[in-house]
């Protein structure tokens, strides 16, 4: 991740393996790491396996922020609509 200037301020390592990113594809689930210049990790991002059907509500995707990790301090979730995902 890098700033206006170009220069590295963060990096973003994910957390799945072979078997789950190939299978899954972009419903996947993953722990997203943030690591600074340091190799501090500042913001953890953590989402579950959700289906990719529009017609289930009971399934939406949904993705849990935490800074530092271990802390959540927001979550970006779904809303559901039946004709528009949102």
């Amino acid at each position: 991740i890098k700033n206006s200037f170009g220069q590295r301020v963060y990096f973003a390592a994910e957390d799945t393996d072979c078997c789950t990113r190939n299978c899954c594809g972009p419903s996947r689930p993953f722990t997203l790491r943030i690591i600074d210049n340091m190799g501090r990790e500042v913001i953890t991002l953590e989402r579950p396996l959700r289906c990719n059907s529009c017609c289930c509500p009971c399934c939406l995707q949904e993705i849990e922020i935490q800074a530092p990790p271990g802390v959540p301090v927001g979550y970006v979730i779904q809303t559901w609509h039946p004709c528009l995902p949102k």
